[in-house]
């Protein structure tokens, strides 16, 4: 299976079901946890399947593993531009009281929101086992960190309440590049999650200055 493909489904399913849970004005600390819940889970109970097979493949020389990731991101801004509950997922996070006043179901939709990470999540999870042929406890933790930091990359606010997907995409790359640029240095997971953090740490300063329109 592609390590491109594979590392872009990751970076890109994870943040996207992250910036659901942004969206609503959370974050989910937790995803990184549940990534290695479910690939344990895989590895446990879940034979290969014919479905992995084609995963293998490629169309127009792109592994299909990618692409799953690119229909996936794709999916989550139609519903989330176009459809209905996308429009309810914002206004909760821009304003939750005035969403309630004005008739959304705030909690039906924050629930929806949180099974919908945790659909992606266990994707990646599924994924993950049967690339690395195994699976450990700890193995989705760097997913925690890296997904909030696609997010605020992406150029999501950390405060809710938008979304952008397009923007994943990029800082998707971005961090892939980061993070084989670090692997090729030799340097280990711990080095990787300080810089990821330093990202995250620098992106929001940045986005937090006010503007001089002067």
């Amino acid at each position: 299976m592609s390590y491109f493909g594979l590392n872009l489904l990751f970076n890109l399913a994870v943040p996207v079901a992250q910036m659901m849970i942004i969206m609503v004005n959370d974050i989910d600390l937790s995803i990184g946890t549940f990534v290695s819940f479910c690939a344990c889970v895989t590895a446990t109970f879940v034979q290969e399947t014919p479905f992995l097979g084609c995963l293998i493949l490629r169309v127009l020389g792109i592994p299909n593993v990618a692409l799953v990731g690119i229909a996936i991101a794709i999916a989550a801004r139609v519903v989330l531009e176009r459809a209905i509950a996308g429009r309810w997922v914002l206004a909760i996070g821009q304003n939750m009281r005035a969403a309630s006043l004005s008739g959304v179901p705030v909690n039906s939709v924050r629930f929806a929101v949180y099974v919908s990470c945790a659909v992606l999540a266990s994707i990646a999870g599924f994924l993950l086992a049967n690339f690395s042929d195994g699976a450990a406890l700890n193995m989705g933790a760097e997913y925690m960190l890296m997904s909030i930091a696609v997010v605020v990359i992406g150029g999501c606010s950390i405060g809710g309440g938008n979304s952008n997907v397009p923007g994943i995409w990029g800082a998707a790359l971005f961090m892939f590049l980061v993070v084989s640029m670090l692997n090729s240095y030799g340097l280990g997971a711990g080095v990787r999650l300080i810089m990821t953090g330093v990202i995250i740490v620098a992106v929001v300063s940045l986005a937090s200055k006010p503007v001089d329109l002067h």
